[in-house]
């Protein structure tokens, strides 16, 4: 694969078009394949099945990766990409519509299955099955809360979500500005606080199924989905959030929420869902003073009969105390 890299950076003279697709049979002699930087705007494409990249490559000095993928345009797709050392995939910084598709992914323990820097725009991770093994995160896509710079318009499509996450870790940790989290199923165990938290502006979750386990033991306040902020004392949100046509099925019964709004700001709607446990609340209240417009309309709520579950229970912005009526 790197050799064929090599052919797209310096092509041969009597070559009439540039490369722009290298494919990789699964039955190819020398595999597994990698560590791989793609540097160039190519696809690298596993047929005949899902041939290997494994190991560990650093071509920015942070977040090694088996694969990473380093140029506008870059793509991976139908390989199974794994680490025993770092993560799976990583996207670089500032890189735009990179693509990570119909692979296999699985990172190594404490690092993360695919990690997207900041500063990245319109990345796509699609149709993959992510098979985290003890990971940090299964996908990190890191953004303007974390590091001051924005990425924006990472979307996570059509994956399937399976092994676990090590205790503390998340499945998705969603910094990114007007980002998109569809048509996922979510399979994850091992989850001790919160499964997904999404620090990003503008996101759309929809038509995802949340089946995920947790560790029963833990005493930690509980939720499967997060509309997050940066710390308990922040007046930052998460604005114009829309959560519509899921499936979630609360992974820890009678602890915490399924879905946390705290962080809810200027508008948020959450319709057309079909939620089971302890539906919505505000954990540790409201992040963000000001006007705050909420939708909350045409959910399937069942409470499954659990001894202190509340429904909806609502913080306002620097109140001590719930408002179940509003």
């Amino acid at each position: 694969i790197q050799s064929a890299l090599s052919e797209v950076r310096s092509p041969s003279t009597d070559r009439d078009e540039p490369i722009d697709r290298i494919q990789v049979s699964a039955n190819a002699s020398g595999g597994p394949f990698g560590p791989i930087e793609v540097d160039e705007p190519v696809v690298i494409e596993g047929v005949g099945g899902q041939p290997q990249i494994t190991g560990s490559t650093d071509p920015i000095g942070s977040n090694p990766a088996a694969a990473f993928l380093n140029a506008d345009g870059a793509q991976i797709r139908g390989f199974d990409v794994s680490s025993s050392s770092n993560n799976a995939v990583s996207v670089g910084r500032n890189v735009a519509n990179a693509v990570v598709a119909d692979s296999t992914l699985s990172g190594a323990s404490g690092a993360v299955d695919v990690f997207v820097f900041e500063g990245t725009d319109n990345i796509e991770i699609r149709n993959n099955t992510i098979n985290s093994s003890d990971v940090q995160r299964s996908i990190y896509a890191q953004g303007e809360t974390s590091v001051g710079t924005a990425s924006t318009r990472v979307k996570i499509l059509d994956n399937e979500f399976t092994g676990s996450v090590r205790q503390g870790g998340l499945v998705i940790g969603f910094e990114a500005d007007d980002g998109r989290i569809a048509g996922n199923v979510f399979e994850t165990s091992n989850i001790s606080f919160s499964a997904i938290e999404i620090f990003g502006d503008g996101i759309e979750f929809l038509d995802n199924e949340l089946r995920m386990s947790s560790i029963t033991s833990t005493s930690s306040n509980h939720q499967d989905l997060v509309l997050a902020k940066p710390g308990v004392n922040s007046n930052v949100g998460v604005a114009n959030a829309v959560i519509r046509n899921n499936v979630i099925v609360d992974s820890l019964p009678n602890n915490g929420s399924v879905i946390d709004i705290s962080g809810a700001a200027e508008t948020l709607t959450i319709e057309n869902n079909d939620i089971e446990g302890d539906p919505i609340a505000t954990s540790g209240g409201k992040a963000v003073a000001g006007p705050l417009t909420v939708n909350i309309k045409d959910n399937k709520i069942d409470l499954r009969n659990a001894s202190g579950n509340n429904g909806i229970w609502w913080q306002p912005y620097d109140q001590s105390s719930y408002d179940p009526s509003g």
